[in-house]
């Protein structure tokens, strides 16, 4: 599928700079990632099992979300795809705390059919991997994309992700305890990730 990026960067550029209402530019961005909406929808729905339409649902409100504050300094098609990912993360938590709101009601352990199978053997757990993966691969990109504006810094967030203890860090960053220099390099790497991050969403 091939898009036309150099017309979609102006046309998401066109709407947001009217502040939302050149309504004719907005309906033409939109149809020129349709086809994109529809083939992400589909293969999340495959690896899912989560309606494809549901998907559609909230990829068509990303195109609005992700035009609406565009300044044109990136490409629209990968800034659409990044809040693509967030709202299938939003869509999986959904489903999770529905799945949870089940476990609550009903015992896991009561036969729901002839065949003697239990309620908890009818749910799947192909959603919460499926989360687990998204969210992974999000902040892989958003760590690569880190990683090249401060390497040490990166590689600091990562052992945060990873759940590395203080000390561990500290062995990673070369010192023999997290001591004041420590600290201040992790704390400087947050802030720095954090802005990364805001800008990143904002661009």
């Amino acid at each position: 599928m091939k898009l036309d990026n150099v017309k979609l960067n102006s046309l998401a550029l066109a709407y947001a700079n009217s502040n939302g209402e050149n309504v004719e530019a907005f309906n033409e961005l939109f149809e020129g990632v349709r086809k994109l909406i529809e083939r992400e929808a589909y293969k999340r729905e495959q690896r899912t099992g989560i309606a494809r339409e549901d998907f559609e649902s909230v990829f068509s409100q990303a195109v609005w979300e992700a035009a609406l504050d565009y300044n044109g300094s990136s490409n629209f098609v990968q800034r659409l795809m990044f809040f693509f990912d967030r709202e299938a993360t939003d869509l999986h938590r959904k489903h999770k705390s529905a799945k949870r709101s089940l476990y609550k009601s009903y015992s896991m352990d009561n036969a729901v059919d002839e065949e003697g199978n239990t309620f908890a053997d009818l749910i799947p757990s192909q959603v919460d991997v499926e989360t687990e993966v998204i969210e992974k691969e999000t902040t892989k990109k958003l760590l690569e994309g880190f990683g090249e504006t401060n390497e040490r810094y990166a590689k600091v967030i990562q052992l945060i992700s990873k759940d590395c203890t203080n000390e561990e860090i500290a062995e990673e960053l070369g010192s023999t305890s997290y001591d004041a220099k420590t600290r201040k390099i992790v704390q400087r790497a947050k802030n720095n990730f954090k802005k990364f991050y805001e800008e990143q969403i904002a661009s």
